[in-house]
């Protein structure tokens, strides 16, 4: 095993598929010794790009050197992990928000137990392993609370009856 760093870049397949500025991204990844590429492909209980577009950025990367794979932010970020919260699409209306300890909703993160986004969140994980990813990286805030020394984590009910 070598001492060498393994570097890692993530991108939404589109802006890798971007012909304005693929080719200079593509360079500079290579330049910084970037070797494997994670896909942005759902966040927030949405999609963010089609099968197609999908398929079509894992196939460029991989047909210059990069080893490909998936990314995804299933139960949500506190605060929002895309563009720092502006322009998040937040979780689905059928989704059940997160409950802090003070009975308030926390913008862009589900309750972990919540049936709906398990569910949408097993069935992207094995459309990703049918598009032939072999990992799948949860980039998930799970403590999904703020720092400090109160209680983190879901708050609703049935969290706290299983607490």
């Amino acid at each position: 095993m070598s001492n060498a760093l393994h570097f890692h870049y993530d991108f939404i397949p589109s802006e890798i598929l971007d012909p304005a500025t693929r080719e200079q991204r593509i360079a500079q990844m290579k330049s910084a010794g970037v070797e494997t590429v994670w896909l942005d492909t759902y966040a927030y209980g949405n999609v963010l790009a089609s099968r197609k577009e999908t398929l079509a950025a894992k196939s460029l990367l991989e047909s210059h050197g990069f080893c490909v794979q998936a990314l995804t932010v299933p139960v949500g970020h506190g605060g929002g992990a895309l563009n720092g919260g502006a322009g998040d699409p937040g979780i689905p209306a059928h989704w059940q928000g997160r409950i802090n300890a003070r009975g308030q909703v926390v913008p862009f993160t589900s309750c972990v137990r919540c049936e709906s986004m398990i569910k949408e969140s097993r069935d992207v994980a094995e459309e990703l392993a049918d598009m032939g990813f072999t990992q799948l990286f949860y980039d998930d805030d799970l403590r999904v609370g703020p720092w400090g020394q109160a209680l983190q984590g879901c708050c609703c009910p049935a969290c706290m009856q299983a607490f």
